[in-house]
């Protein structure tokens, strides 16, 4: 007697079933690949804050050794300068640059020291100098008694509609500034006169700009 032959499974997988795996194995993907990057990304918010940190300390004792006041307006815009003046404070120059500053240094190699005159590991050699430096400085900032909204330096993708400040700028209420995509995915982060150091929104950047001297923040930037 013949058997009925019996209708089963070749033990591969149909189509429906493929379709299945695969929008499970993108799914995973994409809650996995954003967990993998935010940790790198993390870690150079942190790094940044800790360099505006280490400047604002920096400046500090600049100031105890110049009669409790930071480096003053010089008349001129080079950013540079004023990190330069306060370089025997500051621990290295490899703390002006943001890890998350992709245009900095646009050396081949970073700047090892603040010597001067100036070797070719000199922040202030024509090849470094602003060309090796994320941060604005503030010239309004003064040693604060108590808490201060003036700021002392910050990232400097600051825009305008946006185009890139540089050089002197002056910041009132009315003035439209706010991050740009370059840095920290449209924010920044200032370090305050008084050592604080705050990550903001560019709303939030407007608020804190008329909580400087004459409601305003008069800044150089590289």
């Amino acid at each position: 007697m013949t058997r009925p032959r019996q209708i089963g499974r070749s033990g591969g997988f149909t189509v429906w079933e493929l379709v299945v795996v695969t929008a499970i194995i993108v799914l995973f993907l994409g809650i996995l690949l954003p967990a993998l990057y935010r940790p790198k990304d993390n870690r150079q918010h942190i790094s940044c804050t800790s360099n505006l940190k280490q400047i604002g300390t920096g400046f500090r004792m600049y100031a105890n050794d110049n009669d409790g006041k930071y480096a003053a307006f010089n008349a001129t815009n080079e950013a540079w300068q004023y990190f330069q003046v306060a370089g025997d404070q500051l621990s290295s120059p490899k703390i002006l640059t943001c890890p998350l500053d992709k245009e900095r240094p646009k050396a081949p190699r970073p700047p090892l020291e603040f010597n001067f005159p100036p070797t070719t590991n000199s922040f202030s050699d024509l090849r470094h100098q602003n060309n090796s430096l994320s941060y604005f400085y503030g010239v309004e900032a003064e040693v604060p008694l108590e808490t201060s909204g003036t700021f002392l330096a910050g990232d400097r993708n600051l825009a305008i509609n946006d185009h890139l400040l540089k050089r002197m700028t002056t910041l009132k209420a009315e003035t439209p500034v706010s991050w740009s995509k370059s840095m920290h995915n449209e924010k920044g982060n200032i370090g305050f006169a008084d050592g604080s150091v705050k990550a903001m929104t560019s709303a939030e950047l407007r608020k804190a700009v008329v909580a400087g001297t004459n409601n305003m923040q008069r800044l150089i930037l590289p």
